[in-house]
């Protein structure tokens, strides 16, 4: 018993001789500044270009049917009347002055809300299938990109609508019971568009 007192006596002295206030350990992050070296915004890999990349063939089948679709929003008014149309795609230019006039032209059922014809904004889809006769490839040109920076994302137009069209009075399709359906619908584009 007395050989076990100073051993017991030696180690609790010799733990807190060991843990001192400023000895204690803390993890705690602390930010380090580190100066990051400066890399210039070059390709590495670029090079000059003699001359620009040239297509060897451009391949276009003649005569081949395809399904072409467009989307569009059309404000159908309380009477049925297709007022205002929107066009969000379409499968090539020039189409919106074809399409358009026939659109407004078509009369719809008028949307119903609590057994009442309201104006309604409606999505519309359109799935165009016919065939493509004859085409040709009018210029194809091809550029470098520019070496000393990344290429830049073209941006993507929007549809062309009218700042008026969010004045016009709607109702939400959601509160919508009865969709407006078009009564004939009926569309043929010449080979001229």
């Amino acid at each position: 018993m007395r050989r076990l007192l100073p051993v017991v006596i030696v180690l609790v002295s010799a733990s807190a001789l060991a843990q001192k206030p400023w000895e204690l350990r803390v993890d705690l992050p602390v930010p380090v500044p580190v100066e990051l070296p400066a890399v210039p915004p070059i390709n590495p890999f670029a090079a000059p270009v003699v001359t620009a990349p040239a297509p060897i063939a451009t391949p276009l089948r003649a005569k081949f049917p395809d399904t072409f679709s467009v989307l569009a929003s059309v404000y159908i008014d309380a009477q049925g009347a297709c007022r205002r149309v929107v066009f969000t795609r379409l499968p090539w230019p020039g189409l919106a002055g074809v399409l358009r006039p026939i659109i407004t032209a078509t009369a719809f059922t008028p949307a119903r809300a609590s057994g009442a014809a309201v104006p309604v904004w409606l999505p519309l889809g359109i799935d165009l299938k016919g065939r493509i006769d004859k085409g040709r490839v009018t210029r194809v040109q091809g550029t470098a990109p520019d070496p000393a920076g990344p290429p830049a994302v073209e941006p993507v137009p929007g549809p062309e609508s009218d700042a008026r069209d969010a004045e016009l009075p709607a109702t939400s399709v959601e509160r919508v019971e009865q969709l407006p359906n078009p009564k004939r619908f009926r569309v043929r584009i010449d080979g001229h568009t």
